[in-house]
């Protein structure tokens, strides 16, 4: 195991610095969250937490689908892509139109869309926000599941995920953690609706797993793939974050602070070759780690 550690932290050096301007933004992201978290030791822990994750699964994930354990590096996309640029471009657009959906939903085409127009744009940007539309278009172009992410043997690098955010969140705020608060009050019904929001997670994952992976191969360059397909992800969630309450600022502030936990998934999907590990960490993210 130590001998595994040792390769992967050497391999993560050589990205860094084969990738100067993407290490360049993950400091500075980092940096960011730090300086405007109002508890610092908790927003150190949440980096912290992320940084060893990445670590656990370079020991528990399997070999991946070339059979060679451990020679991941950040040029390799993992998963097939037949045309990226051409599927970018049409998930890429898809993904638009679930944008345009979420901003109807909040109201922000009230009075310059016709009510008909509004509704199509609805139900048509809705079925592409959670990925219903993408996921048959890539089937119909003959990609088959474990292509798209599909595979169970890596289901356990999930789990660990869960349990070092868990371990860290109940440290450095072992009151103040949602799942703790929640069971507290007994409110297991709120619990229970939260987990159930299975189809919204698969939806965030299923959309980062497709632009990362076509980001990688279009560009030959998987690490900027990684960041460039967090970044939006991170972003779709401001809309609901404003229609909530929140200014423009913070809601923007808050998209920020979900990157690195959006990387870590990214970074699980990317190293097993499959969706299942960031699904299972993304549906029982319930302690608040990324709040600090």
């Amino acid at each position: 195991m130590i001998s595994r550690l040792r390769a992967a932290l050497a391999r993560r050096v050589a990205d860094l610095r084969a990738h100067p301007l993407v290490a360049l933004a993950l400091f500075a992201i980092a940096a960011r969250i730090v300086s405007v978290a109002s508890d610092k030791p908790k927003a150190a822990a949440y980096l912290a937490a992320c940084l060893v994750i990445v670590f656990a699964v370079e020991v528990l994930a399997p070999a991946p689908a070339d059979g060679v354990r451990g020679e991941t590096t950040a040029s390799d996309p993992r998963l097939p892509v037949a045309r990226p640029r051409f599927e970018f471009l049409v998930l890429g657009a898809l993904a638009f139109l679930g944008a345009l959906a979420t901003l109807a939903r909040i109201g922000v085409f009230d009075g310059l869309l016709a009510p008909p127009l509004r509704t199509a744009l609805l139900i048509v940007g809705m079925l592409c926000l959670m990925q219903v539309v993408p996921a048959l278009w890539l089937v119909s172009r003959g990609y088959r599941a474990a292509a798209l992410g599909a595979r169970w043997t890596a289901a356990r690098t999930g789990l660990v995920c869960v349990a070092i955010v868990a371990v860290a969140a109940l440290l450095v705020d072992p009151e103040g953690a949602p799942v703790v608060l929640v069971a507290r009050a007994g409110a297991w019904a709120e619990l229970a609706l939260v987990i159930t929001t299975a189809p919204q997670v698969f939806a965030e994952e299923f959309l980062r797993m497709t632009l990362q992976t076509r980001i990688a191969a279009w560009t030959k360059n998987a690490a900027l793939g990684w960041l460039l397909a967090t970044l939006p992800w991170a972003a779709f969630h401001a809309p609901a974050w404003i229609a909530g309450g929140d200014s423009l600022h913070a809601a923007f502030g808050g998209a920020l602070r979900i990157v690195p936990l959006g990387l870590v998934w990214g970074y699980l999907t990317w190293r097993t070759g499959s969706l299942v590990p960031a699904l299972i960490a993304h549906e029982l993210n319930l302690f608040g780690l990324q709040n600090p």
